[in-house]
């Protein structure tokens, strides 16, 4: 703005009067270019304005402050006379050149207190105002298409809230009263709801109505039965003088490597089994080292290899070995073209057990994921990793009846070489139904709680 009344002034000189201003949004060429706001001036050098509209706008402020209650003595005589006078005849010229100027004009007394008509705003520029339009019915549209999807949305979620509720309460419809407590134990320790339902069934044919009363005994019944379900191989069977080769599998991050050294420790230490490590998991020059810590530690031999025939002729030069244990690297169950090398890997080696490593923490649809993808290497059982951490064990019952793989060792920590066990149905077992105690224990107690704040 300043800009532009400097033009002005350098154009018309210093007497030229401003007589309308405004801004003018101006569009890019190109799409893309962002609006410029330009200052239009519409000025001249040739109009003589009058000082008297001064002076009566002066009278006008000072007669308001007097109507307003002020003193009569704040406006002097003479100012009050000769702005009369002034009013009583105004000259009104027009804004066209000197040459074409009218005569002065009279203003009868009648019209000496009308108030002077207001200068008519210039007119709107008619494209901002269609495109402020069009602008606010974009938005009114924008919004009323998104309150309507919401609502759709909000819709779909409450239909498929209440389709689950329907199934669920059909599901506990057909579960027995006195069992359950144990139903919903089992649930909590994510169990799947057939499982659980199957489970519960069975133990109320094979259970009395007296056992079933007593929730201790009822839930020492469910124990075994649970027990009496799960599959576990045992401890790797070895014979002296005939070598036996042990692959580790499975995806990253399950803990392969220290599995693989808590295997190492006990047969070699405990058990004095004449052994060595194979390790071909060199993505991970740490995994390698740590192997290498624990190999020196328990005086075992240890190669590393990087193909099938590297692996064959490191198997060769541990025939005299009873016991091969062979650590591979975390392959990704998304990654199929991996999982197909890992088999490729292994073929020439004629390995005489697979087992599949995975972890507690995982939940079963993860699991179920894992078993499926890595089984195109013909898998013999699974290793549980993280036992102490999970917060689920009922995982592990719902996975072996849906893959029927066998479990063989379990791992409850990080320690070398004591935190690890062979697979019994009776640790697991016990895991689901302590956790369905502490489940019901909860739930007594908030009951409680709740009865207790209600009286």
């Amino acid at each position: 703005m300043q800009e532009a009344l400097t033009r002005v002034r350098r154009s018309l000189g210093p007497d030229a009067v401003i007589l309308q201003t405004r801004q003018v949004e101006k569009k890019g060429i190109l799409p893309w270019q962002k609006a410029t706001v330009e200052t239009e001036i519409t000025a001249a050098n040739d109009i003589e304005v009058p000082d008297v509209n001064q002076r009566i706008a002066e009278f006008n402020r000072l007669r308001r402050q007097a109507e307003a209650g002020q003193s009569d003595k704040s406006i002097p005589t003479h100012l009050t006379q000769a702005l009369s006078r002034q009013q009583d005849e105004v000259e009104i010229r027009s804004t066209i050149p000197m040459t074409a100027r009218r005569e002065p004009v009279t203003i009868p007394p009648a019209a000496k207190k009308a108030p002077l008509a207001p200068t008519p705003a210039p007119a709107p520029v008619a494209a901002p105002m269609i495109q402020a339009q069009s602008d606010a019915i974009l938005s009114e549209t924008l919004i009323l298409q998104k309150k309507e999807l919401e609502a759709r949305l909000s819709g779909v979620e409450k239909l498929l809230t209440t389709l689950n509720t329907q199934m669920r309460t059909k599901l506990n419809e057909s579960i027995p009263d006195d069992v359950h407590h144990l139903y919903t134990g089992l649930i909590d320790a994510d169990i799947d709801e057939a499982s659980a339902k199957s489970l519960c069934l069975e133990l109320k044919r094979i259970a009395s109505p007296e056992q079933l009363r007593d929730k201790e005994i009822a839930t020492r019944l469910m124990g075994g039965l649970i027990e009496s379900k799960i599959a576990c191989v045992g401890p790797m069977s070895l014979a002296h003088g005939q070598q036996k080769v042990v692959a580790l599998i499975g995806p990253t991050g399950v803990g392969k490597t220290t599995t693989i050294a808590k295997l190492a420790a006990n047969y070699r230490l405990q058990e004095g089994v004449q052994m060595g490590l194979i390790t071909i998991d060199t993505y991970r020059i740490a995994a390698v080292e740590q192997l290498k810590t624990y190999a020196e530690i328990i005086d075992l031999q240890m190669k590393v290899v990087t193909s099938p025939s590297e692996l064959k002729k490191a198997l060769d030069e541990m025939s005299h070995l009873d016991l091969v244990l062979i650590d591979t690297a975390g392959r990704s169950p998304k990654d199929e073209l991996k999982i197909h090398e890992l088999k490729a890997l292994l073929s020439p080696a004629f390995v005489d057990e697979v087992h599949l490593v995975l972890s507690a923490t995982s939940s079963l649809k993860s699991l179920e994921t894992i078993v499926e993808r890595f089984s195109v290497v013909k898998l013999d059982s699974l290793i549980v990793t993280k036992l102490d951490e999970s917060v689920a064990p009922g995982v592990l019952f719902s996975l072996q009846q849906r893959c029927g793989l066998q479990y063989s060792y379990l791992t409850t920590g990080q320690d070398v070489p004591e935190d690890i066990e062979a697979a019994h149905g009776s640790t697991i077992s016990q895991l689901i139904i302590q956790h369905c105690k502490t489940q019901d224990a909860q739930s007594s107690a908030a009951t409680t709680t709740q009865y207790g704040r209600a009286a």
